[in-house]
């Protein structure tokens, strides 16, 4: 390529350490934390009117702190999710999406079970070394949409188990059942600006 250069993506550590979420094994990511390493703190909530923000300093990402702030966190379809984020002003800000597959999984921390928890309540309280402030609040929704595609059946989207860390594929337009043929929609949706 003339007259650019590029770096190197930065691959971030797990979050995993030699004491969490075990005595890590001699080789193990605990044991070696490769990656880079993450900054403390790691999440720094933006002040003022835009208190709504979280930023993660690991990534350059800025999120919406209280989830429930987009949709009253209700489950919707994909299109709907796309639409009501792109579309939302929060914390004085218009360019808001819907997170891509990378970029939700960004906030997961290996070295615990629970992500949600660890995002609300750090390492137990709200005075966690992750968070300068307030973490994040109202993470009621297990799964949220992302706006990648799954790419063997593009009538479905992924959505990131926030919880427990893994992703499924969900009909961006709603599961009909045979029994029921009101569309059950299973995803809500979160917003997300900026990065690096």
């Amino acid at each position: 390529v003339r007259g650019t250069t590029t770096t190197p993506a930065l691959v971030p550590q797990t979050g995993q350490t030699p004491t969490l979420p075990y005595t890590a094994t001699a080789g193990s990511d605990g044991a070696l934390q490769e990656g880079t390493a993450w900054p403390s703190p790691r999440f720094t909530t933006d002040s003022g009117t835009e208190s709504n923000c979280i930023t993660d300093k690991l990534t350059g990402l800025t999120w919406v702190r209280d989830p429930s702030t987009i949709n009253s966190a209700t489950k919707l379809p994909w299109s709907s999710a796309l639409y009501i984020v792109g579309s939302g002003n929060w914390c004085g800000y218009s360019d808001w999406r819907v997170p891509n597959i990378n970029e939700f999984r960004s906030l997961l921390n290996y070295a615990y079970s629970n992500s949600s928890a660890w995002l609300m309540y750090g390492t137990g309280d709200s005075t966690s070394p992750n968070c300068d402030g307030a973490c994040f609040i109202n993470i009621s929704n297990n799964r949220y949409w992302t706006s990648t595609t799954n790419p063997s059946n593009i009538s479905s989207a992924l959505c990131l188990d926030i919880q427990g860390g893994g992703y499924s594929n969900f009909p961006k337009d709603g599961t009909v059942e045979d029994w029921d043929p009101i569309p059950r929609y299973d995803c809500a949706a979160w917003a997300v600006r900026g990065g690096r």
